[in-house]
């Protein structure tokens, strides 16, 4: 692979790494906390004017980012950590096959693809969750969402960034694949070279032909 591309390439896989530890540090530090009390405050515009209600929560180490029983959370990890293995692979494009770098990013691509779809199908669901909460005019149920929906939001921009970084990867690691093939062809046109010994000086003696050998 050239240098120029296989730089590129190496540039936007450390890109990639830098995207899939922000994601490790979002999930584990503000959307898988642990259990423990924190305080929220939920606003209700459904009314007029809105009612925003304030308090302090019982979490008892839920992940943020799903309403069931599938742990997006500890798929985030896994997602992230698949992508640090892949994108440290064509880290080394410069020094790999151009077929193992469009493999790679092709393989990137469609891992960060599904986990941005995932984890945006999910943030909508979450983000609709109902609650009931008392409110001095009484309970209201609404459907206010799981909070954290903040940093959702940023790992789903990351992860949608990693996928088109990674898609960009797959023409360019391509292109010069096309562009070695293209380096290593024999030239059809090339001259050929001819050896001969060259011609004696004017005036010289030449040197004789060599004596045949007798039996």
């Amino acid at each position: 692979m050239s240098k120029a591309v296989g730089g590129v390439v190496a540039l936007f896989s450390a890109a990639v790494i830098g995207f899939a530890i922000t994601i490790i540090v979002l999930v584990a530090e503000e959307l898988w906390p642990g259990s423990g009390y924190y305080d929220a405050c939920f606003t209700d515009y459904s009314v007029e004017p809105p009612i925003t209600t304030c308090g302090t929560y019982y979490s008892s180490g839920i992940c943020l980012m799903t309403n069931n029983s599938v742990n997006i959370c500890r798929y985030s990890y896994s997602a992230a950590g698949i992508g640090i293995f892949a994108a440290a692979v064509t880290l080394c494009a410069m020094c790999m096959p151009a077929a193992v770098s469009v493999v790679m990013s092709l393989f990137q691509a469609v891992w960060w693809l599904g986990y941005a779809i995932t984890v945006t199908v999910y943030n909508d669901n979450v983000s609709n969750m109902e609650f009931t909460l008392d409110t001095p005019k009484g309970p209201l149920t609404r459907a206010f969402g799981l909070p954290g929906g903040h940093w959702r939001n940023i790992v789903i921009a990351l992860a949608w960034t990693a996928f088109a970084v990674c898609a960009l990867c797959v023409p360019l690691s391509f292109k010069a694949g096309n562009e070695d093939s293209e380096a290593d062809a024999p030239r059809e046109h090339e001259e050929e070279v001819k050896y001969k010994m060259p011609d004696a000086p004017a005036g010289s003696i030449g040197m004789p032909p060599p004596a045949a050998a007798v039996v």
